[in-house]
């Protein structure tokens, strides 16, 4: 075979698939099967030269290689040019990397820190940041209602994929399966619904505060971030399978939590390429972790016990999930999918705010004896209608969620073919939206003293609050968080059972610098370790 006409061949042919085939939607999806073609038409090849070449072996890989090279760089070219040149977001600033290829993001938070590389692109480029080919970050206020406001016609990106082939109420793409799915399990979150579990949030406070009172009585510091992983994770297990975990009682972590924690990380990573995560996910053993959560999480629904690998768990009774999956008569997907998705939305996020609560108690003594005297003045018989009415004790919270929202970097979302203004400036169709939280819930442009803890800004101190449509820590719209209200009673019910009786502080020596580094972005936020020191109030 004469190599420089197959390599124009194979460079046209390059060219051609990009503007045929890759230019257009999406492909993610199929992004496995892809690379094997690849892989089989690579080996098709060497096996054609073989056969054909009069000089053996060497100059067989050697056109092989030739061919795959005029291809994939044709390819690559051709990708470059029309990103850099043409794309519809060539106007907007950002790395030049970035506008190239999304392996440039990968590569930057491999330490898992996306929230504080996002934040520093705000800083060099401004409000709008092309962040990836087909993506733009926004920095402004104007954005929280143009991409997740009820009224807002974007839809969720590619990213939401990384589920499957499991379904789910967070991950349907689709606005009117979602709409269908959240009236099917809004009924596990209505007034009478978490009136009626109360009891339960404040069973498993009272077990969290025995682990306290364990440890202050022996002078024994507390891993806080562990402590408040068990209670999340007891509270929405009992919530939804109608059976405990009992971290709490047994003071151990749980297989099945330490299987969430090694399945989500690789999430955080990967989230930015939703091709090469579905990729990753496809190699045997790569996503092991993950599947056997997914296992664990159907088997609770069911109230089964795991297979013989996995250690045995009591029946379950009364699970509330199963009950309204079943009437909803979705298949094993969804209900595998809506499992997985709950209990991750209901244990991570709680954890990780409780940590953050306590951690900003006990870096601010004062705003600390402000709770304690609200507390005072209502305790020693907390329920959900009296602590809602505590000014103090509501703005800690919202204090918290502002600074350390639950998702960080936000949600992705993909504007409609007409495209959104958003402040004034129009943001083409069809490209994937983000709005990160943590960069908008710290602009001084609407929150003073905005990296300063000032809960004070959410009652008496309004004026503090220069712009309220930057804050959005449960997402907001037709996305928003499903179980809000049932995260209010456990932030309430653990800060009220724990401060009403506890002073609190870091560890001798710890000023929580290094908690506050070890936070890590994997979609949801991840805290550090934070050791603290609990003393019973006199």
């Amino acid at each position: 075979m004469q190599l420089f006409p197959s390599l124009l061949i194979a460079g046209a042919a390059g060219v051609v698939s990009h503007l045929t085939y890759f230019i257009k939607g999406e492909h993610h999806n199929e992004a496995a099967k892809i690379l094997c073609l690849y892989s089989l038409l690579f080996v098709v090849l060497f096996f054609a030269e073989l056969s054909s070449s009069a000089n053996g072996l060497w100059r067989a890989i050697c056109s092989t290689l030739a061919v795959a090279a005029a291809y994939g760089g044709c390819l690559s070219a051709s990708v470059v040019c029309y990103r850099l040149v043409f794309h519809r977001l060539r106007a907007f600033p950002g790395p030049r990397s970035a506008a190239v290829s999304k392996l440039w993001h990968v590569s930057k938070i491999l330490d898992s820190k996306q929230f504080l590389m996002i934040d520093a692109l705000r800083e060099e480029y401004g409000d709008f940041v092309r962040t990836g080919p087909n993506e733009l970050t926004v920095f402004h206020p104007d954005a929280v209602a143009a991409v997740h406001g009820p009224s807002s016609s974007c839809t969720k990106s590619a990213w939401y994929d990384h589920q499957l082939p499991l379904l789910s109420l967070g991950s349907t793409r689709s606005k009117e399966v979602h709409d269908e799915r959240r009236r099917a399990l809004n009924s596990l979150f209505t007034v009478k619904a978490l009136q009626d579990y109360e009891p339960q949030v404040w069973t498993y406070s009272q077990q969290l505060e025995t682990m306290v009172s364990d440890a202050a009585a022996s002078k024994q510091k507390v891993n806080a971030t562990e402590l408040f992983s068990f209670f999340s994770f007891d509270v929405i297990a009992d919530f939804l399978f109608g059976k405990p975990i009992g971290m709490l009682k047994t003071g151990k972590s749980h297989y099945a939590i330490d299987l969430l924690k090694q399945g989500v990380e690789v999430i955080g990573i990967l989230a930015p390429v939703p091709w090469l995560f579905r990729v990753a996910v496809s190699i045997p053993g790569m996503a092991r972790d993950w599947h056997t959560f997914c296992q664990w999480s159907l088997a609770q629904l069911h109230g089964q016990s795991e297979n013989d690998d996995l250690e045995k768990e009591e029946a379950g009774e009364g699970s509330k999930l199963k009950s309204v999956l079943g009437r909803a008569r979705w298949d094993k997907r969804w209900m595998q999918g809506d499992c997985v998705t709950l209990v991750l939305a209901g244990s991570g996020e709680i954890a990780s705010t409780l940590t953050f609560l306590f951690y900003r108690l006990a870096q601010s003594p004062t705003e600390a004896r402000k709770l304690q005297a609200e507390l005072d003045s209502v305790g020693p018989n907390f329920d959900s209608k009296n602590l809602r009415s505590l000014e103090h004790l509501n703005a800690i919270i919202s204090e918290t969620l502002r600074l350390h929202p639950p998702i960080l970097s936000g949600s992705l979302r993909n504007t409609p073919s007409e495209g959104i203004e958003i402040a004034g400036r129009h943001i083409p169709g069809d490209v994937t939206v983000l709005v990160p939280a943590y960069s908008l819930h710290r602009l001084d442009s609407c929150f003073e003293r905005a990296n300063e803890f000032v809960p004070e800004r959410w009652y008496s101190k309004p004026d503090m609050v220069r712009n309220q449509a930057a804050y959005f820590p449960f997402v907001a719209g037709t996305y928003a968080c499903l179980g809000k209200n049932l995260a209010l009673l456990e932030l309430r019910a653990v800060a009220a059972t724990v401060m009403s009786r506890y002073d609190v502080a870091f560890v001798p020596g710890d000023d929580g610098t290094a908690f506050l580094n070890g936070t890590k972005d994997a979609f949801a936020t991840v805290p550090g370790e934070l050791d603290l020191v609990f003393t019973r109030r006199t």
